[in-house]
């Protein structure tokens, strides 16, 4: 990367965004992993899908900035949660079923 930032970003830029962005959804993730009560981390998934769908139905489905970077920037952020939120119905998914 230091060698060649301009090939860095144009061919791992995307994915070190993404990265971020799940990381993000990771740490919003942590207090989960200490409950007990299964009853209450199945709520708690259902609603944070729901909030995810909701900002992913409601929200601007095309970026409005004047910045380049940041249109690019919101629409990896709308993958990125495509792709969690996903990830997300199937972790509730299989708590639902294995109780």
């Amino acid at each position: 990367m230091n060698e060649d930032f301009e090939y860095f970003f144009r061919w791992y830029g995307q994915d070190m965004y993404i990265a971020q962005v799940n990381l993000n959804a990771v740490r919003e993730l942590r207090p989960m992993t200490s409950w007990d009560d299964l009853e209450k981390i199945k709520t708690w998934l259902g609603n944070h899908i729901e909030n995810i769908e909701r900002t992913l139905v409601e929200g601007s489905q095309y970026p409005t900035s004047s910045s380049i970077m940041a249109n690019v920037a919101e629409t990896l952020k709308r993958v990125a949660q495509q792709e969690l939120r996903g990830e997300l119905q199937r972790l509730l998914w299989s708590i639902t079923c294995n109780k």
